[in-house]
């Protein structure tokens, strides 16, 4: 990694950290909150979720760092690719345990 690239990837851990940090909080008292056998299934998806969110939060602010370095037709592609991409939900699997309970 380059200093210029070392130097980009601490502004946007900067810039992410404390939504990272909040995102994580949350993901520990959701697996505090689930009894053993409930950890996975639904809160599986939860915690998907999450870390998509995570991942999405810290693609836009490499975006934006781009942005202010003026590197368009980076941003470009990168703004197109995740305007596509949607965290789909996928099918339970069969080692995740018995029916789903409410």
């Amino acid at each position: 990694m380059s200093a210029e690239q070392f130097e980009e990837a601490r502004r946007v851990y900067e810039v992410t950290r404390g939504a990272m940090e909040e995102e994580a909080w949350r993901m520990a008292c959701l697996m505090a909150s689930k009894e053993s056998g409930r950890m996975l299934g639904d809160a599986e998806f939860e915690m998907r979720t999450m870390l998509h969110r995570m991942g999405a939060k810290m693609l836009e602010s490499a975006v934006n760092e781009r942005r202010k370095k003026g590197a368009t037709t980076v941003v470009a592609s990168l703004a197109a690719a995740s305007a596509t991409a949607s965290p789909a939900r996928t099918p339970r699997s069969s080692s995740a345990g018995g029916p789903r309970r409410s």
